[in-house]
């Protein structure tokens, strides 16, 4: 479906929605701009300098209440394991590695692209001398999520552990909300989008309401929507739960008592 949606915003906007004109400034490439910008490669799984105006997703999410040292962060330690091919998976890193970030490396497997930038992987977490990596990525956040083709902005969850909703089976954990209209009679209630985003953890931190205006297209999860400049498009019923509303309204037109 999201795949779909980009599809048809790079068809129908074009120019209104290229990375060009959303980040301005006459600069839209951050490996260009940033020192050593590195991106994880979902396919080699690993950390790479980006290439040049590559196509990359930028994750925005929750840190939460965490000890950083009990995650998996990028360290000047542990940097050349991380930048060989598979060194994402190696135990003793994609054991303490957030199940956000994860999740967000295998959204975008299943669209089909390649790169994903993530904070705590990307940017040297312990290099913050003046000039370092990561002062210079932290100086230019702007350009990051500009730049990026499309952002996944993870509004659900308190922190970093909590996973993207909806991923996997049994991952939704969301009560679609459902009025009683009558004896027998109840309909789906549709939040807007407005509603569903004010009321998430995400939308208390401050840094956050600078993220989604100035990226080009994101994604918000549990519910999924896709935002553009020029557009806004939005599911709130994944397929899941759409079989199981079906089914619950079909047993309720039909006079059969349901919990």
């Amino acid at each position: 479906m999201v795949r779909n949606w980009l599809s048809m915003c790079g068809d129908a906007h074009g120019y209104e929605c290229d990375i060009s004109t959303m980040v301005g400034g006459g600069v839209d490439d951050p490996a260009t701009e940033i020192p050593s910008f590195r991106i994880i490669d979902v396919v080699d799984n690993c950390l790479t300098l980006a290439p040049e105006n590559c196509k990359y997703v930028a994750l925005s999410y929750v840190w939460g209440p965490i000890d950083p040292k009990t995650i998996m962060r990028t360290l000047k330690a542990n940097l050349s394991d991380l930048q060989k091919s598979g060194g994402l998976l190696m135990p003793k890193y994609y054991e303490k590695m957030p199940q956000t970030v994860r999740d967000a490396m295998e959204v975008v497997r299943r669209l089909e692209l390649r790169y994903l930038w993530v904070d705590s992987l990307c940017i040297i977490q312990n290099e913050d001398e003046e000039g370092g990596s990561k002062l210079g990525a932290i100086s230019k956040m702007d350009l990051v999520y500009g730049a990026a083709f499309l952002m996944i902005m993870v509004a659900s969850g308190k922190d970093a552990r909590a996973g993207i909703p909806g991923l996997y089976p049994g991952t939704l954990g969301e009560t679609q909300p459902i009025e009683e209209i009558g004896p027998d009679f109840r309909l789906a209630y549709k939040q807007t989008f407005q509603d569903y985003l004010t009321e998430e953890i995400y939308f208390t931190r401050g840094w956050t309401n600078n993220n989604s205006p100035i990226v080009s297209s994101y994604s918000s999860v549990a519910k999924l929507y896709l935002g553009v400049k020029e557009w806004t498009n939005g599911e709130k019923m994944w397929s899941a739960r759409m079989d199981t509303l079906i089914t619950e309204l079909t047993s309720q037109w039909k006079g059969t008592p349901t919990t």
